[in-house]
């Protein structure tokens, strides 16, 4: 494929702390038609046409041969009326939406056609739309962005080679051509220019993602001067905290196929684990019980993630004054060995108390006599290198002299 020109813009996302040091990473390449992959690929993109819509690749099956991991790339286009293969009839000189669609479903057709005369061996494949400036765009935005769909929709409609559909370009180019529109609900492979392996895998935990899709693969110069592409581990996305012992909905992203390991680990040990394999929207879906606030371990040959899933215990919180100090004191409902409760006062002040066999905690933090502060009790914790708040309750008071 050929490497992306434009920078893409990334935002660094704090949701997740990145796995263990030297956690594996699955690094394949995607190669120009008639290229052997790296010997040291865990997977291959191989290119159904020759660098354009309604080419062949005339190496696809010599490229595949002997293969386990494949993935495919076409073309995608939209050229206009004129062009070989633009829809005739009312469309023979009508540049519409819907007319780009039809086209945009052809190039689909013809790249199915392409694969099964090329005897290629080949199961359900994840297939990737390539989206790029040096293709040929010559519509509107709708009209490119309705061809750009016709494809992945006459893609999606056979499964007998196609497990899952996604998207390759960059941001600055997906503005180019579709005017930066995010109703596509598709996984994502972001093309990075002249990026290292390490900038790779960082993007992979960016908020790159240019359509409405998770991004799964980012893209890389090889030393070599191949293309190297990065599985992004799988990604915890956003929830609401839950009440202990719930049924807690939590959600990632992932390559589409990939099987996630969900593991739950809270303070007092506890672990729960299951098993969710990443339907072909990239997007996957478990149900977790939690008592505590713990940690969610996520696990796919890509690599691991790691990142907090909150649980709101009961926290209330009296407050009382004595001669210039302040008294705070509760019960933690659940609560577990080890917990602990800081009480921060308006002017930084603070003290650090662990609960009881019961949950009750009690702390006393000095403060000038006759001052109105602000006190805060929270259950905080420590996982790794991300400190969480649990649950947080104010009160304000004047400190007696």
């Amino acid at each position: 494929m050929r490497r992306i020109l434009a920078v893409a813009a990334l935002t660094v996302c704090a949701a997740l702390s990145p796995g263990p040091a030297g956690a594996a990473q699955l690094v394949g390449t995607d190669v120009p038609s008639c290229r052997p992959p790296a010997v040291d690929a865990a997977f291959v993109v191989v290119p159904v046409n020759a660098g354009r819509a309604f080419t062949a690749n005339p190496c696809l099956a010599a490229q595949a041969a002997g293969l386990r991991q494949v993935q495919l790339f076409v073309n995608g286009a939209d050229p206009g009326p004129g062009a070989t293969h633009w829809p005739g009839g009312g469309c023979a000189s009508a540049h519409t939406p819907s007319c780009a669609q039809l086209y945009g479903e052809a190039v689909a057709t013809d790249a199915i056609a392409t694969v099964r005369a090329s005897g290629a061996q080949l199961l359900p494949r994840i297939w990737w739309v390539d989206i790029e400036t040096l293709n040929t765009w010559t519509g509107t935005h709708a009209a490119n962005l309705a061809s750009i769909r016709g494809t992945v929709q006459a893609l999606r409609s056979r499964p007998d080679l196609v497990s899952a559909v996604g998207i390759y370009s960059s941001r600055q180019q997906w503005h180019d051509i579709t005017g930066d529109d995010r109703s596509m609900t598709v996984p994502q492979w972001s093309g990075t220019p002249m990026a290292t392996q390490a900038q790779a895998e960082d993007n992979c935990s960016s908020t790159a993602s240019f359509t409405q899709g998770p991004v799964v693969m980012t893209q890389f110069a090889r030393p070599d001067g191949a293309d190297g592409d990065v599985v992004c581990p799988p990604r915890l996305g956003s929830h609401a905290p839950a009440r202990s012992g719930e049924s807690l909905l939590v959600q990632g992203s992932a390559l589409p196929g990939s099987v996630v390991t969900v593991e739950s680990h809270e303070p007092d040990r506890t672990i729960r684990r299951q098993h969710v394999t990443t339907p072909s929207s990239g997007t996957w879906q478990a149900r977790v019980r939690l008592r505590f606030t713990g940690t969610i371990q996520l696990a796919t040959a890509a690599g691991l993630r790691r990142g907090i899933v909150a649980v709101a215990p009961a926290l209330p919180l009296s407050v009382s004054t004595g001669r210039c100090v302040v008294s705070a004191s509760g019960t933690v409902t659940p609560h577990y060995p080890g917990q602990q409760v800081q009480v921060v006062v308006s002017g930084g002040r603070s003290a650090t108390v662990g609960t009881g066999a019961t949950g009750f905690w009690h702390a006393r933090v000095p403060q000038p006599c006759g001052a109105l502060v602000s006190v805060q009790a929270r259950i905080t914790g420590v996982d790794g290198r991300t400190r969480w708040v649990s649950a947080a309750r104010s009160r304000s008071v004047i400190v007696r002299v």
